[in-house]
């Protein structure tokens, strides 16, 4: 049948056949093998930009524009003409800020003022990014430089850096260290830890910051004194997500899991799901009952976890099968939303639309290209927005999905990555 696509269910891995959507018609084309994603009438639109994808690229999602910029994976030679890009709901393009053979090492944050702040990777190699410097840059609304600010030099071969923008307009960055700034590019203050910030600090209402480094996690004051430090061990790339009442902060750390008072950083619990393989590089969403979602980097055998609030153990676990490096999104259709690689199993790339009570598929599609650290971003009208990166030369995309949702999940902890669709680091 039209719109019917292979998935997995929750708990056995089995394979069965699940309508991948219950309204429209499927396209009148015919699709091509190389565009699988138009098998699915839940697509809406694409913006296709050319060769470049968008490796480390959540789209952000602010009034009526999606910012999002291109990049490739580590192992891929560097395009020569990647950009950053505000686009319409509709994914028609209004402007591009051309960035050549520099990339958009993660997603955008905006200032009251409508500024964009993004950092950047310059002078990587295949393989290689020994040579490579991230800045941060700050274009204006209408997409003209306003500065760029060095943050690392030598930096490390995968990992996200995503600003984030306290209430007063301080713009926090990792890098070397942790950076704050003004929105005129001038340093406040900035924070060393020996060692890099490979991810998204977030903010509490009372301006303190949280974010993992290598080692530890750390909460600073707005003014850049340290309040805490819990220490850690493994992998550092996941980024720490609120409670629903602020007063715990969940971080992902190799194979675990931890929840901290946000108050002292003592830990309340940790977890490593029984049999887990991999690690976690996904940021944590969160629900309204504090119970946390994740899944993990492990090939075939990747899962996709929703774990107790309290610690205790599973609600349930889904076999995905491939690679889970994004981050899910909540819906308030009581639906999870996540990207993934590749299936080792087969399956392809694929959006995932998984029951928040259940872990079983409720719809999937299939996508032009791998989803790595792109996380969904879910409108008002329930549109959803992801990209994927370029395989090979086959080109990538951002997509815009119709849900049966009519936004995010309200009064979640942290329903989408950095905390909602503005990717501020504070909760929208």
């Amino acid at each position: 049948m039209p719109g019917e696509f292979p998935i997995r269910t929750a708990s056995k891995g089995a394979v069965i056949l699940l309508l991948g959507i219950a309204c429209g018609d499927p396209p009148a084309s015919q699709p091509t093998p190389a565009d699988p994603v138009l098998l699915s009438p839940r697509l809406l639109h694409t913006f296709k930009p050319g060769a470049e994808g968008f490796y480390y690229n959540p789209p952000t999602l602010v009034g009526d524009h999606i910012y999002i910029g291109t990049s490739r994976g580590v192992n891929y030679p560097v395009y020569g003409a990647n950009a950053f890009y505000r686009l319409t709901l509709s994914l028609s393009k209004e402007w591009e800020y051309p960035l050549g053979s520099k990339e958009v090492r993660g997603g955008a944050a905006l200032d009251s003022m409508g500024n964009i702040y993004f950092v950047i990777e310059d002078g990587r190699t295949p393989g290689n990014t020994s040579n490579a410097s991230l800045l941060l840059y700050s274009l204006d609304s209408t997409g003209v430089l306003r500065w760029s600010r060095p943050l690392l030099t030598h930096d490390p071969m995968v990992g996200m850096e995503n600003p984030a923008i306290s209430a007063d307009n301080t713009i926090y960055v990792g890098g070397s260290q942790l950076y704050a700034y003004d929105i005129a590019g001038n340093l406040k203050w900035s924070y060393a830890f020996g060692g890099v910030i490979m991810n998204a600090p977030i903010i509490d209402p009372d301006g303190n910051v949280y974010v993992q480094r290598l080692g530890s996690i750390v909460s600073l004051t707005p003014a850049g004194t340290a309040r805490w430090t819990f220490a850690t061990t493994g992998e550092y790339l996941s980024s720490p997500a609120f409670s629903t009442d602020y007063s715990k902060v969940f971080v992902a750390v190799h194979d675990k899991v931890y929840c901290l008072a946000t108050s002292t950083g003592v830990k309340a619990w940790e977890f490593t799901p029984p049999g887990m393989t991999g690690e976690f590089r996904a940021t944590p969403a969160v629900d309204a009952a504090n119970n946390v979602y994740l899944g993990t980097k492990a090939d075939s055998l990747s899962v996709f976890y929703a774990i107790k609030a309290d610690g205790s153990g599973l609600l349930w676990q889904s076999p995905i099968g491939a690679d889970l490096y994004s981050s899910p999104a909540l819906g308030d259709d009581q639906t999870l939303y996540v990207g993934s690689e590749y299936g080792y199993s087969g399956a392809g790339q694929r959006l995932h639309a998984l029951s928040l009570a259940t872990g079983l598929a409720r719809w999937s599609s299939p996508l032009n290209g791998d989803v790595t650290w792109s996380s969904p971003a879910i409108s008002s009208d329930g549109t959803l927005y992801i990209g994927s990166m370029d395989i090979q030369g086959v080109g990538a995309a951002v997509y815009a999905f119709h849900t049966d949702a009519t936004g995010l999940m309200p009064g979640a902890g942290s329903p989408r990555f950095h905390g909602g669709n503005a990717s501020t680091g504070r909760r929208q």
